[in-house]
């Protein structure tokens, strides 16, 4: 369902010459919240009032989701479908791998979602870059197993690319945007709190670096500014903020969603779901912090086209209102 936006124009005769006044209501960006199958989420939807929501979407329980989905579809939102999926032994949806009966699964897994976005009019899917070894999946444990040695990293590369413009193609010919995101260089096994960060797991993803090719390629970007921080493991928060703004800027014209993300030290590459309305995120330890996200935003201010979400890991409408005053008070989004 689409964002709309309203221009009125009206004229007006004097001394015979015809002056016209445009009057536009223009929404900057999106904003909107993470949503699920859980009955929590249209609570939530109900309490932010939200515009737009992006649902965690596991392709394999797609029939959970049939509730959520009616809901949705009797609001005026704009609606998004995070792509999640697994294989029957537990392997992660990867189109990079050379193994051509994961890809061929895993391909035809996109392609449903982005049939059911189609089907309910959906703005768009967002996928991951696949990593470049097999990796299991437990969504309720939240961990990840290395059932593979990482295949060559420019065989992957080449792989996913022929797959990425199938799916472009056929996302296209549907009337879905298919996005792509970036990602941490690193993961961990449990996805909340800090102690899960300190012991890094190497599960074989690309570096940014492939997304930047994306983007010049021309293909949708999703920007998640914390796995975009990720990019750079190091001591010195300046080599990570800076190459954050460096690849933000670049990413910025094909960018078409941002999950609004931050990470805390230590910088070793893993992602980290903190609360936005907390003290740390406008600390000096979060990259970005606060001031620094709103600078990240301002590439986009002129931008009617960008959606815009946080993932913390908890209180969804909480993080939502405060991102919403944050916006207003900076002239991020229009009153």
């Amino acid at each position: 369902m689409v964002h709309k936006y309203r221009n009125e124009m009206f004229l007006l005769l004097i001394d015979q010459r015809v002056y016209c006044y445009l009057f536009v209501t223009i929404h900057i960006m999106t904003l909107g919240i993470k949503v699920g199958p859980q009955k929590q989420s249209v609570e939530d939807l109900d309490n932010s009032k939200a515009p737009f929501c992006e649902v965690w979407f596991d392709i394999r329980k797609k029939h959970i989701y049939n509730d959520l989905f009616a809901e949705l579809d009797k609001r005026n939102l704009s609606v998004g479908l995070h792509f999640w999926g697994r294989l029957d032994n537990h392997i992660l949806a990867n189109i990079a791998y050379p193994d051509k009966t994961v890809n061929k699964l895993s391909l035809q897994y996109m392609k449903d979602t982005i049939d059911i976005a189609a089907t309910h009019q959906y703005a768009y899917v967002n996928i991951h870059p696949s990593n470049y070894a097999l990796i299991t999946i437990d969504f309720d444990t939240q961990t990840f197993g290395i059932v593979s040695q990482p295949a060559d990293a420019k065989q992957c590369e080449t792989l996913f690319f022929e797959h990425l413009t199938i799916l472009h193609a056929y996302a296209k010919e549907r009337n879905v945007l298919l996005t792509l995101e970036t990602v941490p260089s690193r993961d961990n096994n449990g996805w909340k709190g800090t102690t899960p960060r300190l012991t890094p797991l190497d599960v074989h993803l690309p570096d940014n670096n492939l997304i930047v090719k994306a983007a010049i390629e021309g293909f949708t970007i999703a920007n998640d500014f914390g796995h975009t921080a990720c990019t750079v493991r190091s001591q010195h928060r300046s080599e990570v903020h800076t190459n954050l703004v460096t690849m933000t800027t670049i990413l910025a014209p094909q960018t078409r969603l941002i999950h609004l993300g931050y990470i805390i030290p230590p910088y070793n590459g893993t992602d980290y779901h903190g609360q936005i309305d907390s003290d740390m995120f406008v600390s000096q330890d979060a990259i970005p912090n606060q001031s620094e996200m709103i600078e990240l935003l301002r590439l986009f201010n002129d931008r009617q086209d960008v959606y815009v979400l946080a993932e913390p890991d908890g209180r969804h409408v909480e993080n939502y209102h405060y991102l919403k005053q944050l916006f207003e008070s900076n002239s991020l989004l229009s009153s």
